[in-house]
């Protein structure tokens, strides 16, 4: 109940989505990871770009580490006639494999400490690298790697106040058949919150609460991924 009232008073950054931020009780909480799973095409990196642009029309400084392939297209539609003042307050690092993505994730640390308004830092995707890096690290080498780049982010969440937002792939699990998020303990114990995202039909998702400090696990609610963003 304590963490309830604490949590109830943490700032925290819209998604512009109003199911989704009612879902959230507000948004994503700043101070934390915040976690989105799911699997291809449920819509992560539209939450993401829509956040992106909130928190930048809002005056705020965004760093949106890319390992998808950043899409300008889209985030034109999402940001329509406002799209060169959402441009010139977020700052794109895109890594080119999983120890670059090491790097990057250092060089934002140095960078977060000397960028005033910073408010947000999305990873996106935390694992799509750490996947594909098998010839290159052992299970263990993937996994100590990987706890070390969250703990950087958590670390920048915690100092600077900020809401740092994940997306996490997906593997089926062969004994329950049920999709499961990547990367095991040391995400799962890192990210505060974790939605997971479903495709439902036609552009329709749902956003299931799994963890999360002050709302219900298990409440969901749905959404539609349009031209113009998530509504």
């Amino acid at each position: 109940m304590e963490e309830e009232r604490i949590t109830a008073t943490v700032p925290r950054l819209r998604t512009g989505c109003e199911p989704l931020d009612s879902l959230l009780g507000g948004g994503f909480e700043r101070g934390v990871v915040s976690q989105v799973y799911g699997g291809a095409g449920s819509g992560k990196t539209n939450v993401c770009l829509q956040t992106m642009v909130n928190a930048a029309l809002d005056g705020d400084r965004v760093i949106y580490i890319d390992t998808e392939g950043f899409s300008m297209e889209r985030l034109a539609q999402i940001a329509k006639e406002r799209l060169s003042q959402v441009a010139g307050r977020v700052v794109v690092y895109e890594p080119l494999d999983f120890s670059d993505q090491s790097e990057r994730i250092r060089q934002v640390e140095r960078a977060a400490s000397q960028m005033e308004e910073l408010s947000l830092i999305i990873l996106d995707s935390a694992t799509s690298f750490y996947r594909l890096c098998t010839d290159e690290y052992s299970e263990i080498e993937r996994r100590r790697e990987l706890a070390v780049q969250l703990s950087i982010l958590q670390r920048l969440a915690r100092t600077h106040m900020l809401a740092v937002l994940i997306t996490n792939q997906v593997y089926t699990d062969v004994a329950t058949g049920e999709l499961c998020p990547i990367g095991g303990v040391a995400i799962e114990h890192i990210s505060k919150a974790v939605i997971r995202l479903d495709k439902l039909e036609g552009a329709r998702r749902r956003a299931t609460i799994v963890k999360h400090r002050s709302r219900p696990e298990g409440e969901l609610c749905e959404f539609t991924i349009t031209h113009d963003g998530i509504q």
